[in-house]
């Protein structure tokens, strides 16, 4: 594997580790009377500004009409409707089975990486990530009890238009400096949610007093790290990688996830944790040398 590559799957990593922060910092945030599509316009405006004040002065890239129509199809289904319903699932699932589900995003991206971008999975790097998937299951356990049925139909639902937006932003990425798209993407999906959080602010109760420390902490938390460096990371990370490897990285979210819920919410990691983290190991490992001796 050379350089590029390695820094490709550095760029992967951290964006799966800052992703797997947002689980836990929701439940946290949702401790103030803070709604779902409320949370995710302070989610997009802070990652706007952050993006915007470290890149104003890198050179805007000029746009077709071809890939207006993929940012906004990005900025649309993906940053806003994609993550509205992980937000949304959020409430009504535990942490842990919100980040099960989003392990499963492998599976999809190997179909619409196959299907859009014509990319070829052989045998090898099909078993290492369904291998890599059944870990993820181990790491994550049996559904919890704070979860119900619509919360994780929610949660499978965003994990297919995640899948299908990842797709479109490796295709962008040919002609779209990462950096910009994500910046253009989300500020579309900032503009989207206003009218979303703008009614949910109006219809829901207002307390400011559940606005603690700790909450103020998540928002900032979620706005910053999980969508402004979770995003950008990830396009950096398809616009070096094919989708079918950067898709690996998503088994290990459970495992980012279940560590940081170690950290900080002082749970113990048990047998099972190390057992599927050996399992997903082994998947990942099968892919990545599969896709080593494809091209060969």
């Amino acid at each position: 594997m050379n350089q590029k590559n390695i820094i490709g799957g550095v760029y992967a990593l951290i964006s799966i580790i800052a992703g797997s922060s947002m689980f836990i910092a929701c439940k946290i945030a949702y401790e103030a009377t803070l709604g779902g599509f409320t949370l995710l316009f302070f989610r997009y405006i802070l990652a706007t500004l952050v993006l915007f004040i470290i890149y104003r002065n890198r050179p805007k890239p000029t746009l077709t009409k071809s890939d207006k129509k993929s940012i906004l199809f990005i900025g649309i289904f993906g940053y806003w409707f994609s993550i509205s319903l992980v937000l949304i699932g959020a409430a009504y699932c535990d942490a842990s089975t919100a980040a099960i589900i989003s392990s499963l995003n492998p599976i999809g991206m190997i179909l619409f990486g196959a299907i859009f971008l014509k990319e070829k999975s052989n045998l090898g790097k099909i078993t290492g990530v369904l291998v890599s998937v059944v870990g993820s299951i181990i790491v994550i356990g049996a559904v919890g009890e704070g979860n119900t049925v619509f919360g994780i139909a929610i949660s499978f639902c965003s994990m297919v238009r995640w899948a299908l937006t990842s797709a479109f932003i490796r295709k962008s990425c040919t002609s779209i400096d990462a950096v910009w798209l994500t910046i253009y993407a989300t500020t579309v999906g900032m503009i989207c949610d206003i009218p979303f959080a703008v009614g949910e602010m109006i219809i829901g109760d207002f307390e400011l007093h559940s606005y603690t420390a700790p909450v103020l902490f998540a928002i900032v938390w979620i706005g910053i790290v999980s969508t402004a460096g979770a995003n950008l990371w990830w396009s950096k990370a398809l616009e070096i990688l094919p989708l079918t490897t950067c898709s690996l990285s998503f088994s290990l979210m459970p495992v980012t996830s279940t560590i940081l819920s170690v950290i900080i919410l002082k749970e113990v990691l048990t047998i099972k944790f190390l057992i599927g983290c050996f399992v997903i190991m082994i998947g990942i490992i099968v892919a990545l040398l599969s896709d080593s001796r494809a091209k060969e």
